[in-house]
């Protein structure tokens, strides 16, 4: 899969060292230990996209 997007965020020293640490002991770069914790979130639930689709599905659930 290519990786077409970066992420650039801001660590304090204790996340950093956290991060570090954890990537040691797994043998894996920090990335992939970022992209391996994103991997293991729940998938968004899809939300509706439009006022007639929340309607629709509200009032299907009650009847």
């Amino acid at each position: 899969m290519a990786r077409d997007y970066m992420l650039r965020i801001r660590l304090n020293s204790q996340e950093l060292e956290k991060l570090k640490a954890e990537a040691q002991r797994r043998e894996l770069s920090m990335s992939e230990v970022v992209r391996d914790y994103i991997k293991r979130m729940p998938k968004p639930k899809k939300a509706p996209h439009t006022m007639t689709e929340t309607m629709t599905e509200t009032s299907s659930t009650q009847g």
